[in-house]
């Protein structure tokens, strides 16, 4: 399983990309699960969570709305 802070998606398609590769390298002889959060000012939703899967790999991402400024 990975838990990154940084993996492609629609929000930063090349940042993390190299922990992908090592997730598709690692998938070739084990299940691997990736799961990833970013904020995502255009979401429809508060959350929206996309999953993707490629024989042994599964992608999940969660889009978050990112919450507005607070002014103390």
């Amino acid at each position: 399983m990975f838990i990154c802070g940084w993996y492609p998606s629609r929000v930063l398609p090349t940042n993390g990309d190299f922990i992908e590769r090592h997730a598709q390298a690692v998938a070739k002889q084990h299940k691997v699960s990736v799961i990833h959060l970013i904020t995502y000012k255009n979401c429809t939703k508060k959350i929206e969570i996309i999953t993707k899967e490629d024989q042994n790999l599964t992608t999940h991402i969660g889009y978050i709305l990112p919450k507005k400024k607070q002014n103390y």
